[in-house]
């Protein structure tokens, strides 16, 4: 019997914990010398310790049966050291444990190359990190079609080098990105700017979902609900003026390109309370 018994469960939080060699494995060789080491990010601390574990404990597992059972058996508990878990950093083992948990889909973020390639000191980092963390993703989904590779678009490139990031990482596997909740540079075009419409229009035939990296707020485009009224009569209930914005960035890019929006990773209670308050606003597809 697996964790989700009878129930149909599509996990839409996963993380990796990446070993520190993640993206250099995976960076093209124009991309290579623009990879930073994973540990120079400060965001996260990175535990060469743990990671070393990690690594042990893989290879016990993978000779052991014994091993194996043990961490099958505790498989909810969070007790141990991210790289330690099941499923932590290598697919073969992920796919294993998707078979324990019995879900029908999980979608895979990064975490430590996320921060290892969006903090850096340079727009041509940035792109060649981009572009690096988007490949490595989805290799580690390819061969797992329940698997569902999560990369990164930096908009604040620029909609000309944003695009460009986008389609090759739809070609490389990624089934949707994180962006950005706005554009922090007052002197740079805002992401609902015209000039992005382009991006925005892909996901329209390749039923592209986009995830907010800040909030992780999940905007779920060509899923669930169609938006079928102006931008001015919805009524944020958000707690949050970050994520207010937000809300308003991804309403008027709806009214331009006629996309479909559920907006996820927020209370059950909020959604609901969208939902009941503005019924005539929404339609099943």
């Amino acid at each position: 019997m697996t964790y989700a018994e009878h129930r149909r469960i599509i996990d839409v939080d996963s993380h990796l914990f990446e070993l520190e060699d993640f993206l250099d494995l995976a960076a093209r060789s124009e991309h290579r010398d623009l990879i930073r080491p994973m540990a120079e990010q400060k965001e996260l601390r990175v535990v060469e310790a743990a990671i070393e574990r990690g690594r042990e404990l893989l290879a016990k597992r993978q000779s052991d049966p014994a091993t194996m059972a043990k961490f099958e058996a505790s498989l909810m508990d969070n007790r141990k050291s991210g790289w330690s878990r099941l499923g932590a950093f290598d697919p073969a083992e992920r796919s294993h444990t998707l078979d324990l948990l019995g879900f029908e889909m999980q979608m895979v973020l990064p975490t430590y190359s996320f921060h290892q390639v969006a903090h850096v000191e340079s727009d041509n980092l940035l792109e060649a990190g981009a572009y690096t963390l988007n490949k490595a993703m989805a290799d580690f989904c390819r061969k797992d079609e329940r698997l569902k590779a999560i990369g990164y678009l930096p908009l604040s490139l620029g909609p000309e080098r944003a695009l460009k990031i986008l389609e090759q990482g739809l070609f490389d596997g990624c089934f949707s990105f994180m962006i950005d909740t706005n554009e922090p540079d007052d002197n740079k075009r805002a992401f609902t700017h015209p000039d992005f419409d382009p991006i925005w229009a892909t996901s329209i035939p390749t039923n592209l979902m986009i995830i907010s990296a800040r909030l992780l707020t999940l905007i779920l485009i060509r899923f669930g609900l169609r938006f079928q009224t102006s931008v001015g009569r919805l009524s944020c209930t958000s707690q949050s003026t970050v994520t207010t914005a937000l809300y308003l960035v991804v309403l008027q890019i709806m009214v331009r390109q006629s996309l479909s929006l559920v907006v996820m990773h927020l209370p059950v209670s909020l959604v609901f309370k969208i939902l009941d308050k503005a019924p005539s606003y929404f339609s099943r597809q």
